[in-house]
């Protein structure tokens, strides 16, 4: 019966397919032209059986791909294997196998296959015309309007579950809120709807705030005051160069960092410039930045990356890649550093000139 059901390799069996399909047989999972599956089926070869087009998302016996079948109390489910847990696997009658309640599910009612008939609904394990009680009826299913989050405290009730796991109790919704996240408005229609790992307002816990003047970041739920509070050191390959830490046009919102290397030798060496701090806690660093300067020289190169030290190495993240620019510049974006408490972490810039008459000069501005 499975290889009239679903065998597919030559045009005489689609017009057996077809006329099945005439008597009540579904065969939406044997179409083919040319003896080629069609839609999302493959033309798989069982052991020892004939050759078919399977859909490998719900096939058991080809799950994801041909020849890959699922083991004993599994089912294909999007492709892959898996368990039903509580519910019970049924298969429908184009042969997909899917997880159902066959306490509550109108087409495996008690068993799968037995369907429940017009103007009954399954309750329990029974096809019986009213739901039992405490059950009523919503969309043709027998619901617990007390404990059902899609229907919680009446049909069609849904309870919002963003940033969040809903549920009902007592026919009234509540939420779990994900790790990072609270609800702080008291309002269950838009779910957990603070991220306060990261809310400088709700830094934490709801109604928590950290410090605007020196701006402090809330960082993993805490309010952290490096870029305000810490000390950066530079440093610089240049004899000549001079650098800077001083407060941006926005002091609120981060540092500017300034460089200049009057540099005249015409030797076109690079000059490297670092500004680094040491991190007084373990943290991920999201932030945004700006890159701009002046390099007068026609042939001068430009780069940016910034790094941060562990005990394992040095990652660094190429922010500006090397590349020529002349005259003014600006770039900008945004960025993530792993930060690991007690290792210094920072941007390098880097200029190149060939000129003997002209020299680097630059700033880089830190946003969050």
């Amino acid at each position: 019966m499975r290889a009239i059901h679903a065998g597919c390799v030559s045009l005489g069996v689609v017009l057996v397919a077809r006329a099945f399909t005439l008597l009540g047989f579904a065969a939406g999972s044997v179409e083919c032209i040319g003896g080629a599956c069609t839609g999302s089926q493959t033309l798989c070869t069982p052991d020892g059986g004939s050759t078919y087009c399977a859909n490998t998302q719900t096939d058991n016996s080809n799950c994801g791909s041909c020849g890959a079948p699922c083991g004993s109390g599994q089912v294909c489910l999007n492709g892959a294997c898996s368990t039903c847990g509580s519910l019970t696997p049924c298969a429908s009658d184009g042969g997909a196998t899917a997880c159902v309640s066959t306490q509550t599910d109108n087409a495996n009612c008690g068993a799968c296959g037995v369907a429940c008939g017009n103007g009954q609904t399954c309750s329990d394990g029974q096809c019986v015309g009213t739901c039992a009680s405490p059950l009523i009826e919503c969309s043709g299913t027998c619901t617990n309007t007390q404990n059902d989050p899609n229907n919680c405290g009446d049909c069609a009730a849904a309870c919002a579950s963003a940033n969040a796991t809903a549920f009902c109790s007592a026919g009234v919704c509540g939420l779990a809120c994900q790790a990072g996240f609270s609800d702080c408005d008291l309002r269950n229609a838009n779910g957990c709807e603070v991220q306060t790992s990261v809310d400088v307002d709700n830094c934490g816990a709801c109604g928590v705030a950290c410090a605007t003047a020196p701006r402090t970041l809330c960082v993993a739920g805490e309010c952290v005051g490096w870029l305000s509070e810490q000390s950066w050191t530079d440093s610089s390959g240049s004899s000549n160069a001079a650098l800077g830490v001083q407060s941006s046009s926005n002091a609120a919102d981060g540092k500017q960092f300034t460089y200049s290397d009057t540099t005249t030798d015409a030797t076109g060496a690079e000059q490297s410039f670092t500004f680094e701090a040491v991190a007084t806690s373990a943290f991920t660093l999201n932030y945004s930045w700006q890159f701009q300067g002046n390099h007068s020289d026609a042939q001068a190169t430009a780069s940016l990356q910034a790094f941060a030290d562990s005990p394992v190495g040095t990652t660094t993240v190429a922010l500006v890649p090397s590349q020529s620019v002349s005259g003014d510049f600006a770039f900008s974006g945004t960025g993530s550093l792993t930060i690991v408490s007690g290792y210094n972490f920072g941007f390098i810039a880097k200029g190149q000139c060939f000129a003997s008459s002209t020299q680097l000069s630059g700033n880089l501005i830190i946003l969050q």
